[in-house]
């Protein structure tokens, strides 16, 4: 479920700290945040804020669910509390952040949440047998057909040139926090932080869902953004082992 350890500012995260260390942020959603990870420092970004033999302040800043423009808001407002500069910047993107630009253009997203009927709200919340038959067995039925309307929706968001033309705007926005200065300091030098996009597919259907992580790759390399690309790197598993 995640929510264990949770800091100060609401994050799974213990507290972040400002040790004179540069600033490792690691911005995203339920990936980052570790959705469905019982340890919280088996996340990737505590595993690579192991590797970097704590020589970096981790700021880990995500959430489940969280957009491109949430994203946007939540590290403009905490980079602004610290006096520092430099470091590095992680952004993780996954294909459905363009669900806003659907959403700005008149886009309707489908349902992609079954709940159980009001009248077995009570039953199924608070009995484990209840649970299992309804989220288990009887979503199942459903799930397929959901899934198939949601990934339709994504590629008519990516293939509409004024959703692709709108999402680049919010791209563009994530590029330029390298450049700005977004903290405040006595010297008012301009920020130079160094910017590492991570792009995720769906990774149970990575073969379908490559080509709208691939574009969104391309956008940010094109403009000569470091860019890990999870379809590339995870194409060769099964979504089991993955």
């Amino acid at each position: 479920y995640g929510s264990v350890p949770s800091n100060s500012l609401g994050f799974r995260d213990q507290e972040h700290v400002q040790s004179g260390k540069p600033a490792l942020y690691i911005v995203g959603d339920s990936f980052t945040a570790g959705h469905g990870i019982n340890n919280y420092q088996d996340r990737y970004a505590n595993i690579l804020e192991t590797d970097l033999q704590k020589q970096w302040d981790l700021i880990l800043l995500a959430k489940g669910g969280w957009g491109t423009s949430k994203q946007l808001e939540a590290y403009s407002d905490i980079s602004k509390q610290r006096d520092e500069q430099g470091g590095a910047l992680i952004w993780q993107y996954f294909i459905n952040d363009i669900e806003e630009s659907g959403a700005a253009l008149g886009i309707t997203r489908p349902p992609i949440y079954l709940a159980a009927p009001r009248y077995l709200n009570p039953i199924v919340d608070n009995y484990h047998f209840a649970n299992f038959l309804w989220w288990g067995v009887a979503r199942t039925a459903y799930a397929r057909e959901m899934g198939q309307q949601y990934l339709a929706y994504l590629q008519k968001c990516y293939s509409n040139e004024k959703v692709w033309r709108h999402h680049r705007q919010q791209l563009q926005q994530v590029i330029e926090l390298q450049h700005r200065s977004e903290v405040n300091t006595r010297e008012e030098t301009p920020s130079d932080r160094k910017l590492i996009v991570i792009v995720y597919p769906n990774l149970k259907d990575i073969a379908t869902t490559r080509a709208m992580a691939d574009k969104v790759a391309d956008f940010f390399v094109r403009q000569g953004v470091s860019v890990g690309n999870m379809a590339d790197l995870l194409s060769g598993f099964s979504p089991e082992d993955i």
